[in-house]
């Protein structure tokens, strides 16, 4: 039975325990597809997490930002104001530029010397001096008994010259009286000719004697009239060398003729030319005061340090003395000119310049309105100056606004507040009244 049953199962069952190669393939399949499954089920699960985790991370730096916002509040917007609103730098004044006939000065250094000198000697040899009645500084007229010379020895000289022309006065009428005497004899034949000859040429010399005799007196009066050293022309003594008790060998005194002075310039050969005869001339002294002159003369020939000698007459002033050395101005007429401040002027590596504001309007400056430029820096070339004010070269708009003092303080593109607009300015607008030359000289 049993084994009718088992060979019945057998028969059942032909496939049991049988290879198979489709069932194989299939079984391959299913796995590759459960193994992708599982990948792309863990990819799909990574990309979840990493979004997830990105939204909590956002989310939280929004509340972090929020508290801190929170945290600073007002003072967040403060700062930001404070950014968006430039403050000025500086609070200047502004001026325009102003225009006015201005004087071409051209400038240079001298010397003063006397125009005209006076050297005084003693006309006596051998004397020594006994007085002397002056001083340097002093002022003397022409005539003006300066010294006197020791007298004594010169009157024994006359007395002694008179005894000289006394005694040849006695000679000569004695031979003039022989020679009337024997002269009738010489009629009578009772002398000879030769004797009368003798007699005659006898009161020839005597004549020339008493001649001689009389130059000499005339010399020593002259020499003892002599003895008063005198001014030849009025003038001021500049020098005095002579010294009671010497025996002079040179000269005693040097006078200043008329006290007048000079003022000695040399000048550019190139600008020589804008200088003629006559051209007003201002000196300034060593106190501040401006003498007045004109240009006496011009060497026509170049010195050694070619430049050219330009001579002008000074008026007689007691702040100047001979040596000095003073600087001085040609006026070269005037000229219609730009002039600023001198306050106005910045000075920056060996140039000038002028500090100009630009773009002015009004802004809101801390709640309140307030009148605002932008600095915008200038090159110039200056010329001369007049008081307080300084002539421009370079030409500036009429209405430009300068500001006018503190520019140094400033830089290009630098934001000011416009504290006093449009001030006026003071020498500068008549710069021809500023420093008027003094008109007492010649």
């Amino acid at each position: 039975m049993t084994e009718s049953n088992h060979q019945q199962k057998k028969q059942a069952s032909p496939h049991h325990n049988t290879y198979s190669p489709s069932n194989d393939s299939n079984n391959k399949s299913n796995h590759v597809k459960n193994k992708l499954g599982y990948l792309m089920l863990l990819l799909a699960v990574l990309v979840v997490g990493v979004l997830f985790g990105k939204f909590w991370a956002d989310k939280a730096a929004n509340r972090n930002a929020i508290a801190h916002d929170v945290g600073n509040g007002a003072a967040t917007k403060t700062d930001k104001d404070s950014k968006t609103v430039e403050q000025p730098v500086l609070a200047v004044e502004i001026i325009e530029p102003q225009t006015g006939n201005v004087r071409l000065n051209l400038k240079a250094d001298g010397t003063v010397a006397p125009k005209d000198t006076a050297s005084i000697s003693g006309r006596v040899s051998g004397v020594a001096i006994e007085k002397i009645l002056v001083n340097t500084g002093d002022w003397v007229k022409k005539g003006q008994t300066l010294a006197l010379f020791d007298t004594q020895s010169l009157q024994q000289n006359v007395m002694q010259a008179e005894a000289s022309v006394m005694q040849a006065k006695a000679t000569y009428a004695k031979a003039k009286a022989d020679v009337a005497r024997v002269e009738p004899l010489l009629k009578m034949n009772a002398v000879s000719k030769q004797e009368v000859d003798a007699y005659i040429t006898a009161q020839n010399q005597a004549k020339a004697s008493l001649v001689a005799a009389q130059s000499q007196l005339n010399n020593q009066k002259i020499t003892l009239n002599n003895s008063r050293v005198v001014a030849p022309a009025s003038g001021i003594i500049s020098e005095k060398t002579a010294q009671i008790g010497a025996i002079p060998q040179g000269p005693l005194f040097t006078i200043i003729q008329g006290g007048r002075l000079e003022w000695k310039a040399d000048i550019n050969p190139e600008k020589v030319s804008q200088i003629k005869a006559g051209t007003p001339v201002l000196v300034q002294t060593v106190n501040g005061e401006k003498i007045s002159g004109k240009v006496s003369r011009i060497n026509p020939v170049a010195g050694n340090n070619r430049q050219i000698s330009v001579f002008a007459s000074l008026a007689p002033n007691p702040n100047i003395q001979s040596g000095m050395l003073l600087t001085g101005e040609f006026i070269l007429g005037s000229q219609s000119q730009q002039v600023v401040p001198v306050s106005a002027v910045v000075g920056n590596d060996g140039y000038d310049y002028l500090m100009l504001v630009d773009a002015i309007k009004q802004q809101d400056i801390n709640g309140k309105m307030q009148t605002v430029g932008r600095i915008k820096r200038l090159k110039i070339e200056l010329g001369g100056q007049y008081g307080d004010a300084v002539a421009v070269k370079t030409q500036i708009p009429a209405n430009t606004a300068i500001v006018r003092q503190g520019g140094s303080f400033l830089s290009e593109g630098d934001l000011v507040n416009i504290v006093q607009p449009k001030l006026k300015q003071t020498t500068a607008n008549n710069p021809s009244n500023a420093n008027k030359p003094n008109t007492s000289g010649e």
